[in-house]
């Protein structure tokens, strides 16, 4: 089940992240206080005050907003895609506490007023390999495979054309 909930301790104004339309993709994060951000430097790590329950072949990907990266400044989150793992939401640490960082790289500061959108998280599956040992041991078992298939064909042709 895919649910958002604040986390112990949050203020309660914190704003759940929402999807702003029936056929967005993204659910959209609020910035949960002011802050300015100056010209070509990183923001503090900022704690959302929420965190994310997922099924356990997903993980939640958060991304800047594209109006902040383009037309509203040059704003963008240090980490890139900030990757949420499904066992993350309980973590004795922080209880699960989502914080992003930002970088500003635009010659003006940046200033977020609270409540503002400020990133766009999406549910995403992932797949994962088999492990390195179960892959070697197939790939040992596919070769024999083919040399014993091989070695019968071959062995079936020359005893064929030797008539024997």
């Amino acid at each position: 089940m895919r649910k958002f909930m604040p986390v112990k301790n949050a203020p309660a104004d914190t704003l759940l992240p929402v999807r702003s339309t029936g056929h967005s993709a993204g659910y959209d994060i609020f910035i949960p206080q002011d802050l300015t951000i100056p010209a070509h430097s990183f923001s503090p790590l900022v704690p959302l005050n929420i965190k994310v329950y997922m099924e356990n072949d997903e993980y939640f990907g958060i991304v800047i907003r594209s109006s902040l990266a383009t037309t509203k400044g040059k704003l963008r989150i240090s980490q890139g895609e900030a990757i949420i793992d499904a066992d993350y939401a309980d973590n004795p640490t922080n209880d699960g506490n989502i914080g992003l960082m930002f970088h500003n790289d635009d010659d003006k500061p940046f200033v977020f007023k609270k409540g503002d959108r400020c990133a766009q998280g999406i549910f995403k599956k992932y797949y994962i390999s088999l492990p390195w040992n179960i892959c070697l041991m197939i790939s040992v078992v596919f070769l024999i495979g083919m040399f014993v298939f091989l070695g019968k064909t071959v062995m079936g042709e020359v005893t064929k054309r030797m008539n024997i």
